[in-house]
């Protein structure tokens, strides 16, 4: 709103170009208490990814970092867990790079879109109630 040029920056952690992305933060006063920052790929097979997204409520952001490979895993067990079916998913690959794409649905129409749009490692995602606020919700967009 402030028109103050700016320059994104590779190397910027990923969940802070996520909320650039998406014009929108991860926490927000009185509506989103916490943020999770967690990775979906476990060093130790006996990890079970359902007991760390067992503390995802509607009052958190939760991102997700190397999730591409165990997506469907991820949003069954969010399901599974009560988040509503409503809750807003952005999946952003490549992240403050020239070749960075995003996709943004909820958890029950994300799969379809991953059928036509394919994105590609390195990735993270986003489930928070806030990116209902941003101007991608339900979108497919690409950034070059």
């Amino acid at each position: 709103a402030a028109k103050i040029p700016y320059h994104m920056i590779a190397g910027v952690t990923a969940a802070s170009a996520a909320g650039a992305v998406l014009n929108t933060g991860l926490s927000l006063r009185k509506e989103i208490l916490s943020i999770s920052f967690i990775t979906a790929s476990f060093s130790h097979p006996d990890q079970d990814i359902h007991a760390i997204l067992d503390q995802f409520n509607d009052q958190s952001s939760l991102v997700i970092y190397m999730p591409l490979h165990k997506i469907n895993t991820i949003i069954a067990a969010l399901l599974q867990n009560g988040a509503h079916p409503t809750t807003p998913i952005a999946i952003l690959s490549a992240i403050s790079l020239p070749s960075q794409s995003c996709i943004v649905g909820t958890l029950t129409n994300i799969k379809t879109k991953l059928k036509e749009y394919k994105p590609k490692s390195p990735g993270i995602v986003v489930v928070s109630k806030l990116i209902a606020h941003s101007t991608l919700i339900d979108n497919t967009v690409t950034i070059n």
